[in-house]
């Protein structure tokens, strides 16, 4: 298994409290973004309202290098950051990804990770946090490399996190005694998104045949990143599964089959045109199976 590394940012739920926090990590970050620059800042002003405990940041950046793409020269961005977080000095260094629009996305402060939100920061892939410019860069520059020779995974560069099996990635629960979860932790269950590596197809292929129905519903819907023979023909089988769950939709519960939820919508996203298995609800919501 290659080691790969990870730097976070939160997805949050408009509830008020007990929010899902799904991050991204710099290996999805760096195969998904179209463009990433580390840049140097050239100037930041606070804005802040009397008795505000929060301080609207401007910073003023320019380039230094582009790690992918061609992103902006120079660029401008705000954060909103806790009043008592120091003033950053010019010079500072920063890396920053960028959406498909060529819109700010993601700020990995160089020096003071979290500075500019508590959940920018880089983690390993056993969710340990990486600290220092050089091992940040170093990290996201062999994810680069690995990424340019392999052409894998094929990513949705246009959505994303989309909820959408087939999509490039993999988004597991983090572990509760690590780094990661510590910083992201807001009441809930925590997840963090990875690319979907092609040396994971095996270990998804032994899942899809677990004894427990969430994780044969779970690596079902993943091995729609693999379009193997082998993968294709285990799917065609989970249209089959006996494993049931209670669903409750308006206040009435009925019999639902999750893993031939998943198989069916792992084989429609590689192409592959089967009927709807038996038992198949179009009202099963998709993030049960993500």
């Amino acid at each position: 298994m290659k080691i790969f590394f990870f730097a976070i940012i939160l997805l949050f739920s408009n509830s008020a409290s007990a929010e899902v926090a799904v991050g991204e990590s710099l290996d999805w970050l760096g195969v998904s973004r179209l463009e990433i620059g580390e840049y140097k800042l050239l100037e930041a002003k606070d804005r802040a309202n009397p008795g505000a405990r929060w301080i609207q940041r401007h910073y003023l950046l320019k380039r230094k290098s582009s790690l992918k793409g061609a992103p902006e020269k120079r660029i401008r961005l705000e954060r909103s950051v806790p009043l008592k977080t120091p003033k950053p000095a010019s010079g500072r260094r920063y890396l920053i990804f960028f959406d498909h629009n060529g819109k700010t996305d993601y700020v990995i402060d160089l020096k003071r990770p979290g500075d500019t939100a508590s959940w920018e920061r880089a983690f390993t892939n056993d969710f340990r946090e990486i600290k220092g410019r050089r091992k940040i860069l170093r990290a996201l520059k062999n994810r680069l490399a690995y990424h340019e020779d392999t052409t894998w995974p094929k990513v949705d560069t246009q959505r994303y996190v989309n909820g959408r099996p087939g999509s490039g990635y993999i988004k597991l629960e983090v572990p509760h005694n690590s780094h990661a979860h510590d910083r992201l932790y807001n009441g809930s269950a925590v997840y963090l998104v990875i690319p979907a590596d092609e040396d994971r197809a095996p270990e998804l292929l032994d899942q899809a045949r677990d004894p427990e129905i969430a994780v044969r519903a779970r690596a079902a819907w993943r091995l729609a990143n693999y379009h193997t023979t082998e993968s294709e023909r285990l799917l065609r089988t989970l249209l089959k599964d006996p494993g049931t769950n209670m669903l409750t939709t308006n206040s009435k519960q009925h019999v639902v089959y999750p893993v031939r939820q998943a198989a069916y919508q792992a084989l429609r996203a590689m192409g592959v045109m089967v009927d709807r298995p038996k038992g198949y609800d179009k009202h099963y919501p998709l993030s049960f199976l993500e």
